[in-house]
């Protein structure tokens, strides 16, 4: 598979997310061990998601459709439209963070009018850093519909907190969501095999930074790499880029 067009370098904070790929076993056990600690240290400040934003995170999503890849992974947009972008993204990555405004640039320009649908795929750095626990939160928020409010939420804690286990559920109290199930949630690794298929997707399409937008037209069985110049390109895809592919399309 082609580079990333040297306009587009990767960091090496980026590339470490795939050096802790491993067996599904191991990451049980670090994480438990990763939420005991956590469980023994109480912050001395929660920060939350901040005065109107839940309100605000909440309106943005809740007239869109919501589903989930075959694997688990959460989908936003029409189960009609024709062309599946498929984000790999990291909570802790701070291009991540730089990226989400194009992102939300997408929802608003392409996914609201049902011209797209969005997958996520999240990510983490490695077992023992605080963004695999950021990752389950999510999942968790999934399964009771809260999943975009939580993936805002953890930008927005991004550069203000760690991610415990008493912030994520202190955060998902803000948001509307039931903290006590979303903790639940997360201790008994309800989500796990979620993360591992989407591990094994990264993998499978040569994804290997965050973040990485890739898109499907069949609905994710297959994913393909935006093309400038001859070379793959997935880092710093714009609205426009995804646009002009849609007008490709029969």
């Amino acid at each position: 598979m082609s580079e990333q067009p040297k306009s587009q370098p990767r960091s090496r904070e980026q590339a470490a997310v795939f050096l802790v790929f491993g067996a599904v076993a191991v990451i049980f056990l670090v994480l438990m061990l990763v939420i005991t600690q956590q469980n023994q240290i109480t912050p001395t400040v929660i920060p939350t998601v901040g005065e109107g934003t839940t309100a605000s995170v909440v309106d943005r999503y809740a007239d869109i459709p919501r589903s989930n890849l075959e694997g688990g992974q959460p989908v936003l947009g029409s189960p009609e439209a024709k062309l599946l972008l498929v984000e790999f993204t990291n909570f802790r990555c701070p291009h991540c963070y730089d990226y989400k405004p194009t992102i939300e640039a997408i929802i608003d320009q392409l996914v609201k009018p049902g011209k797209v649908k969005l997958a996520i795929v999240p990510l983490f750095f490695s077992a023992e850093d605080d963004s695999l626990l950021a990752v389950h939160a999510a999942l968790c928020a999934d399964k009771q519909q809260g999943f975009w409010q939580m993936h805002d939420a953890l930008f927005d804690l991004q550069r203000r907190t760690a991610f415990t286990l008493p912030v994520l559920t202190e955060t998902a109290k803000n948001l509307g969501l039931d903290a006590v199930k979303l903790e639940a949630c997360i201790r008994g690794n309800e989500v796990v095999e979620t993360i591992q298929k989407g591990i094994e997707i990264t993998v499978a399409a040569g994804v290997d930074g965050t973040p990485t937008l890739l898109y499907s037209t069949d609905g994710g069985k297959t994913l393909q790499w935006f093309q400038v110049q001859g070379k793959n390109f997935g880092t710093g895809v714009t609205p426009e880029m995804v646009a002009a592919l849609l007008d490709t399309l029969p």
